[in-house]
């Protein structure tokens, strides 16, 4: 048998730029695949690929085959094989996205909604609590309760009205978000 020793270091950033990881990166498969096209085992395959063992020279000769395949002259978006599938790809998953930012748009909004009907009650009821300490036929209970509720009802508001800034927020990035996906979907 022939062997090619490829020494490899166990430097992490080495390591990680072995040829078979370089591969398994491009061609997004296991060790399992790339074993499968070397024609070895799969422990074979993991040794050579941590560098414990020495390159076979049909393994190397394998390697440099899926290497040169990956090299291009052209950039990917010319080639005329590769541009209906990514397109085409690339539309799905624009329209889904379209699709779950409107669904976030909704939501929003009916928090919003439903914020702003609780921050309408409650700064009904402050005033209610407002009006009734300038009056004067209040006991001392009445008088704490309303005094301890405005306080309350102070604390709650301006809680909501933050959740309000927040969603508002949110709501104006999602709108933003949807109409630059709008935009790369009619081109």
């Amino acid at each position: 048998m022939n062997f090619v020793h490829v020494p490899i270091n166990k430097n992490k950033k080495v390591y990680k730029d072995s040829l078979i990881h370089k591969l398994k990166r491009y061609y997004d498969v296991t060790h399992y695949s790339m074993a499968y096209i070397m024609e070895t085992s799969i422990d074979h395959a993991k040794s050579l690929a941590t560098g414990r063992r020495s390159f076979e020279l049909k393994h190397i000769q394998t390697l440099i085959k899926l290497d040169q395949a990956l090299e291009l002259d052209q950039p990917l978006e010319s080639l005329s094989h590769s541009n209906p599938e990514i397109n085409s790809e690339t539309r799905e998953i624009i329209k889904k996205e379209i699709l779950k930012i409107e669904k976030s748009i909704r939501s929003t909004k009916e928090k919003l909604e439903s914020i702003e009907s609780k921050r309408s009650m409650m700064r009904r009821a402050f005033h209610a609590c407002f009006t009734s300490l300038e009056g004067k036929e209040l006991t001392e209970k009445e008088k704490k309760w309303f005094t301890l509720n405005k306080t309350h009802l102070k604390d709650k508001l301006s809680d909501l009205t933050y959740e309000d800034l927040r969603l508002r927020a949110k709501l104006s990035g999602l709108e933003a978000e949807l109409h630059e996906f709008q935009l790369n979907d009619h081109l």
